[in-house]
């Protein structure tokens, strides 16, 4: 049975899960400040990498199965700050309502 879509999204999935195991356990094992704030701002480029896979999972699902591409969008809401929903809306909506005529696409 193919759980993804292209065998190529293995490894970008597991680094987005990976990222969030990480981000759970400083959230939840370290108590210093400074240190939370320093991971943040370390972070700031990586969270920035996984926009760009976020964009392309909006478009092309990774996974075959709904409930998998949903918790995947968990976690790249949990990233990005930016939910399915608000994607559909902003992005597809905002953006693209027009994509099948280039010359009125937004984008």
């Amino acid at each position: 049975m193919k759980v993804f879509k292209y065998q190529a999204d293995r490894v970008p999935v597991a680094i987005f899960f990976t990222l969030t195991l990480l981000d759970f356990a400083m959230y939840f094992a370290v108590d210093q400040l400074w240190l939370l704030v320093a991971y943040w701002a370390a972070m700031i480029p990586v969270k920035g990498l996984v926009s760009a896979w976020n964009h392309h999972h909006q478009h092309v699902p990774m996974f075959h199965a709904k409930p998998l591409n949903r918790i995947l969008e968990m976690s790249f809401a949990l990233h990005t700050g930016a939910t399915t929903n608000a994607w559909v809306l902003h992005h597809v909506h905002g953006h693209h309502k027009n994509y099948l005529d280039q010359d009125k696409d937004e984008s």
